[in-house]
């Protein structure tokens, strides 16, 4: 069985006999978007992500007459990333090419 991170954190919580933990760690990853995006907009030197250019979205086509957006998983949708992601992007592409 592979590891589950929120189920650890369920049976920890469970253990110490309180579900504040559970609703702590469901709050924050609710959050995230906020937090990164508000992060990101607030950086004095913006990098563009380089995997949509910019846009924040990929455009994917799923149907000869029905295309959809999808928001972009390196800059979560707000077309800016922080300079450890844009790292970690070229690090994915350079193993890529090898």
């Amino acid at each position: 069985m592979m590891f589950d991170k929120f189920e650890a954190r369920r049976q920890l919580a469970r253990a110490h006999g309180s579900d504040h933990s559970v609703y702590a760690w469901w709050y924050w990853a609710n959050n995230h978007h906020a937090r990164y995006k508000r992060f990101v907009e607030s950086m004095k030197r913006k990098l563009v992500c380089q995997d949509c250019g910019g846009e924040g979205q990929h455009w994917e086509d799923a149907v000869d007459y029905y295309n959809i957006y999808v928001p972009c998983g390196w800059c979560e949708g707000t077309g800016y990333v922080t300079p450890w992601i844009r790292g970690a992007w070229l690090a994915m592409k350079r193993a890529e090419r090898n």
